[in-house]
C-alpha cells in the first residue's frame, strides 16, 4: 500500500469512498472546483492510501499558518482494521508538523464514536470548552 497526494485523477475514485462510506453527497465543499482551489493552498495535506490501483483511504487537512486542521480520514469499510487510518493520520501529522503547526484540531460527530475512539487513541482530547460554529456562505 502506498500513501501519496491526492491528484484530481483521484476524485471520481475518492468521492465513491467517501459516499460509501460517510453516504455523503456531493456538494460545494465536495465539487471539483472546491478541491482544486483545496489543492492550490496546501495539495501536500490531501492524501490517500492505494493498492494496485484501488484506493483504500483518504485523509484531508489544512494549516492556515499557526493551527492546522483534519477534515477527514476515511478507510473503505472492508479494509478497516489493517492499519491504513492510521498510517494516514500519522503521515498527515508528519507533514503538519513539518510545516509549523502549534496545534491540530479536528471535529467529530458526536454520533461518530469509533471516530472518536481513533483520535483519542491518537494522543486527541475532547475540547470541552468549546463548541463548534458554522456559518454557510452560499
Amino acid at each position: 500500500m502506498d500513501v501519496r497526494e491526492f491528484t484530481m485523477d483521484d476524485y471520481d475514485r475518492v468521492l465513491q469512498l467517501l459516499w460509501q462510506v460517510r453516504m455523503m453527497q456531493v456538494g460545494n465543499r465536495s465539487s471539483r472546483e472546491s478541491i482544486r482551489k483545496k489543492l492550490e493552498r496546501d495539495p501536500d495535506l490531501f492524501l490517500v492510501a492505494e493498492n494496485n490501483g484501488v484506493i483504500l483511504g483518504v485523509a484531508m487537512g489544512s494549516w492556515d499558518g499557526h493551527r492546522a486542521w483534519i477534515y477527514l480520514v476515511e478507510v473503505d469499510q472492508a479494509c478497516r482494521g489493517q492499519g491504513i487510518g492510521t498510517r494516514l493520520a500519522e503521515e498527515l501529522e508528519s507533514r503538519i508538523r513539518q510545516k509549523g503547526a502549534s496545534e491540530i484540531c479536528l471535529l467529530v460527530s458526536r454520533d461518530e464514536l469509533q471516530a472518536q475512539d481513533f483520535f483519542q487513541g491518537r494522543g486527541f482530547t475532547v475540547a470541552a470548552d468549546e463548541i463548534n460554529m458554522t456559518k454557510s456562505l452560499i
